[in-house]
């Protein structure tokens, strides 16, 4: 690649890539993780907006249809038993970020016999397949996972192991594709223009420097007329109402601008042009998550009930269905059970109208036979909540 002609041949406007074409290989785990959730904090707020809500769904273990309690030894190992001294909530939650982040989760039954003594949430980064050349229809014997100090090689038949969908022709070097591989490119612009916003309102303190033109005077401005500026420049910017307006300097003066310019300001306000394309491919909606633009108090219900719908379920889903795929399925026949592992859908808040929100929907002749009912607290309630007048 010769850049000098490259240039030559752009128009002005053109972008040149310094480092060649665009990778289109699969990002390392320690990049997604060290220049993705731990670096960027879109990345981070979408993951951990997300994760956080799968971690906190109302979930239950039933057994025949029948929900289990305590007493129950599978209901205490998933509730109560995740990576010593974690519950179902971070456990889950912990899972939903690697799932999120890398594209495939981890999760070790520990412990011998039919029920695991915990469950261990690992991380990917410490995680190795087995070292050989594994065939499309096949799967990997055992993963080695290193802590830092010690090797332990687990058997496939351990683990529970969640995917999103992958590329099929790197099955035999790469264990699922992450969400941020379409947009990893801009990630990476993200921590840029973050570094360069740090670097901007480190160094650019003043608005600029004044001059006066040519030698005159040795180069500096005589203090009786910089006195007079500086009067000049506190009058003006005094108040709202003398925005925009200008100073007039009694000598010929050269202004270096050494503040923020328009320029510099774009490049802050393309923030959140990046949280719109990487809340996208996790179809988050951006408004949840620092989109002031799109952000209003009318919508924020509505939005989040479509992240319920569009990740937040779905992804809980997907640890579901393989959890029950790979431990409850397996263990059901053996104990005469039916273990199943499900979300209370009628126990999330956000997914369900209030009952204020339905007799506003309600015509008004309706909605008054129906508050004629109500206690005068309730009464109040409605007219606080929904501005519902009623006498």
């Amino acid at each position: 690649m010769n850049i000098l002609t490259d240039l030559k041949s752009n128009t002005a406007n053109s972008f040149v890539s310094l480092f060649g074409s665009r990778n289109y290989g699969n990002i390392s785990d320690t990049d997604l993780w060290d220049k993705g959730f731990l670096t960027n904090s879109i990345v981070y707020s979408v993951i951990n907006n997300i994760s956080s809500k799968v971690g906190a769904l109302p979930y239950e273990l039933t057994d025949k249809d029948e929900v289990t309690d305590d007493a129950d030894a599978y209901n205490e190992l998933f509730f109560n038993n995740w990576n010593q001294d974690y519950g179902h909530e971070e456990g889950m939650r912990l899972t939903a970020v690697n799932l999120l982040n890398f594209g495939v989760a981890f999760i070790h039954k520990k412990g011998d016999g039919l029920i695991p003594d915990e469950l261990f949430v690992l991380p990917n980064q410490c995680m190795q397949r087995e070292q050989r050349l594994i065939g499309f229809y096949e799967n990997p014997k055992y993963y080695d996972f290193y802590d830092g100090s010690k090797s332990y090689r687990i058997p496939t038949e351990d683990l529970i192991i969640i995917r999103l969908p992958y590329d099929l022709k790197r099955k035999s070097s790469k264990e699922g594709l992450s969400p941020l591989q379409p947009v990893w490119d801009t990630v990476l612009a993200s921590n840029n223009r973050a570094e360069a916003e740090k670097s901007l309102f480190e160094n650019r303190g003043a608005i600029g420097i004044i001059s006066p033109k040519g030698n005159k005077d040795g180069g500096r401005i005589p203090d009786t007329i910089f006195t007079i500026l500086q009067d000049k420049l506190k009058a003006l910017i005094g108040g709202a109402d003398k925005a925009n307006k200008v100073i007039q300097a009694q000598v010929p003066l050269d202004f270096t601008q050494i503040g923020m310019s328009a320029n510099d300001l774009k490049l802050i306000e393309s923030e959140k042009m990046h949280v719109r394309r990487i809340a996208g491919v996790y179809q988050y909606p951006s408004q949840l998550v620092g989109d002031t633009d799109a952000s209003q108090y009318a919508n924020y219900a509505e939005a989040l009930k479509a992240a319920y719908r569009d990740v937040i379920l779905p992804t809980a889903d997907l640890i579901i269905n393989e959890f029950q795929r790979s431990f409850f399925n397996k263990i059901n026949p053996l104990l005469a059970k039916d273990y199943k592992l499900i979300y209370n859908k009628s126990n999330i808040v956000s997914l369900n109208e209030h009952w204020s929100e339905k007799l506003n929907k309600m015509p008004v002749g309706v909605a008054t036979k129906v508050i004629e009912t109500l206690t005068p607290e309730e009464v109040e309630q409605i007219k606080f909540e929904i501005g519902l007048r009623y006498e």
